[in-house]
């Protein structure tokens, strides 16, 4: 698999447009090109964490209620995917 840095090339931070000079300012907004996204490993780290953070709210509060003619329920994420599919609700 080839990978644009392999190949001399860089993207713009700003237009996002592909140029093969690295290291110079674009040529069509002026801003800087960069062959990787700076910061990325700390934004994956990032959007990680807060999601282990949210998963387990997401898994024990319940988000939805249902009413219907046997009553109402709650459900969590899981548990409203199964409710939803048991009415029939498939879309």
């Amino acid at each position: 698999m080839k990978r644009a840095i392999d190949q001399g090339y860089a993207i713009c931070q700003a237009c996002g447009s592909l140029t093969d000079k690295p290291g110079e300012d674009c040529q069509l907004c002026g801003a800087s090109t960069a062959t990787r996204k700076p910061r990325s490993l700390q934004s994956v780290w990032a959007y990680w964490i807060a999601g282990v953070i949210a998963y387990i709210p997401a898994n024990v509060y319940p988000i939805m209620v249902t009413d219907s003619f046997q009553g109402t329920s709650a459900s969590t994420i899981i548990g409203s995917v199964f409710a939803l599919i048991h009415h029939g609700s498939y879309p």
